[in-house]
């Protein structure tokens, strides 16, 4: 049986595709590059931010075809949840998946946003949240840890949806990715400017300071562009498409959390058999690695026997693998 929200994370995969795709266009036309300025005198070298063309603003609007449909994906499994527990077709607009990334507002947001439901149900849905997992930590002592909520998945997702619904759809841009500097070990280098974010083609995006200055020649820089949807991802190195991908996983994490424990849309003998399944694939394929690992002659005997364990491996494989779309595609 199909869904609305796998109906809506399906959508998204296609958008996530062809904002993939689009990417590729755009870095393979624009000769995406950093180009390196050096100057004797100063003994600095400039490193510049070179692209043909600007991204297309086309990027920031598939960006925002993903998020409206990952968040989406997450309403709808509440919404279901919800009408489950009674809450009447009048209250819908009411009803959101809740994101937070302060525990001590969840009491109110939970309420708010996931009127009717149990205490167990829940509890489901406060295991999904960004900050569970620092909660946890600091229930078993662990004080001192930095925490993770602002950069969890479902929080960059609540955040770029709000912006994407209020404001113009936020462009990709190139940035400045990983730069490093070769040298030979006789000279002092220093960062004199970084500037991971908001850069344009053209702009500096690095300062390097090289003493003495008359070596500014020997040394070696180096870097790469990425195309980045968040500060944080510019400075991390991570691409857009990694970002986007993160928040797709993570959103299939949550809605097959709520199908299992909230709606029981898959049972937990749908998971037991699913698990059974699974164990004999893997057993299979434990079969053929110890066959292939034991001391044999390649003669009739141990190829009509590899032939039947590479059989067993598939067809368990296809069991598994079937089964687990049947029940979560």
């Amino acid at each position: 049986m199909d869904y609305p929200w796998r109906v809506k994370q399906r959508q998204a995969d296609e958008h996530v595709a062809r904002f993939a795709a689009a990417c590729d266009e755009y870095v393979n036309a624009a000769n995406l590059s950093l180009r390196n300025e050096r100057n004797v005198q100063t003994g600095t070298i400039r490193v510049r931010l070179h692209a043909d063309a600007e991204p297309p603003l086309s990027l920031g609007a598939t960006i925002g075809d993903v998020l409206h449909n990952l968040r989406s994906a997450l309403d709808s499994v509440a919404w279901e949840a919800c009408l489950r527990a009674g809450v009447p077709q009048s209250r819908e607009r009411e009803v959101q998946f809740p994101i937070g990334t302060d525990p001590a507002r969840w009491p109110t947001l939970a309420g708010r946003q996931l009127p009717n439901l149990s205490p167990e149900d829940l509890e489901v849905f406060r295991g999904l949240q960004p900050w569970f997992w620092d909660e946890e930590a600091r229930a078993h002592g662990i004080e001192d840890l930095r925490s993770t909520a602002e950069r969890h998945a479902l929080a960059k997702l609540h955040m770029f949806a709000r912006i994407d619904r209020h404001r113009v759809p936020h462009p990709v841009l190139a940035r400045a990715g990983h730069n490093w500097l070769g040298h030979d070990g006789d000279v002092t280098i220093d960062f004199a400017d970084v500037r991971y974010w908001d850069a344009r083609p053209g702009d500096v995006v690095m300062e390097w300071r090289v003493d003495p200055p008359e070596r500014v020649a020997d040394v070696q820089p180096d870097g790469e562009v990425v195309m980045a949807l968040s500060e944080e991802g510019a400075r991390e190195r991570q691409p857009a498409l990694t970002e986007l991908r993160a928040m797709q996983q993570a959103v299939v994490q949550a809605t097959r959390a709520v199908e299992i424990g909230v709606l029981e849309v898959v049972s937990q003998a749908d998971l037991d058999g699913l698990g059974r399944l699974e164990r004999e694939f893997h057993d299979a394929q434990e079969a053929v690695r110890t066959l292939v690992a034991s001391p044999h002659v390649i003669d009739a005997d141990y190829i009509e026997r590899r032939r039947l364990a590479a059989d067993a491996e598939r067809v368990a494989q296809a069991a598994y693998l079937d089964r687990w779309r049947e029940l979560f595609e």
